[in-house]
């Protein structure tokens, strides 16, 4: 029994305790797209109730960013038709750029849960034309950010789903996660064994 407990306190001290799912890049950007329309909005370029046509996606790095300004849109009393020619105002959306970046990994105590702050950035071209008479009402770019910890064992899979256009800035390698941490559980490991086999002959 006293093997036991001793092998089990060395494994639980090397274990990594189970956290939420972080979101996926892409529902960040449908978030940040969300609000940069309720800024326009708030700030009186976009006054509701108006009738807008917003052309669809073109690849689909756009689709999450059109969709959440869709839903912004609409809850900011706005009409939003999918007909050309539907509405005379053509509100067009363009990703300048979507790019999420991470800081140097890190943990909250000795050999917990190795985290990093993600980074997810959005530059939005926002412009607002007459079809009739193709006057341009407004022709915006608009950057917004989000900021929130993720776990690292999680950025493979995040970025695994990013879509094609946008730019992934992999974490960097720190000196917990190259050289001290595998020292550390390695010893961890070579201490369990040498006492199973101690007590187990004493």
């Amino acid at each position: 029994m006293q093997t036991i407990a001793a092998v089990a306190i060395l494994l639980t001290v090397c274990s990594v305790p189970a956290t939420a799912q972080s979101e996926p890049h892409a529902l960040v950007a449908e978030r940040l797209s969300g609000l940069i329309i309720s800024t326009i909005s708030a700030g009186g370029m976009l006054m509701p109730p108006a009738v807008l046509f917003v052309p669809p996606a073109r690849t689909a790095g756009e689709e999450p960013v059109i969709r959440g300004a869709v839903r912004s849109l609409l809850a900011s009393g706005h009409r939003i038709m999918t007909e050309p020619g539907a509405s005379d105002s053509v509100l067009t959306l363009t990703v300048e750029e979507a790019r999420i970046g991470y800081g140097t990994p890190f943990s909250e105590s000795f050999l917990g849960e190795r985290l990093v702050v993600r980074t997810v950035t959005l530059n939005l071209g926002v412009r607002l034309r007459s079809s009739s008479s193709s006057a341009l009402v407004f022709d915006r770019r608009f950057t917004r950010s989000s900021a929130d910890t993720v776990r690292l064992s999680e950025v493979g899979q995040l970025d695994s789903v990013v879509p094609a256009g946008w730019t992934v800035q992999s974490p960097p390698n720190s000196f917990v996660d190259s050289y001290l941490e595998p020292l550390v559980v390695t010893a961890a490991a070579a201490v369990a064994v040498y006492l199973f086999f101690t007590i187990r002959s004493s």
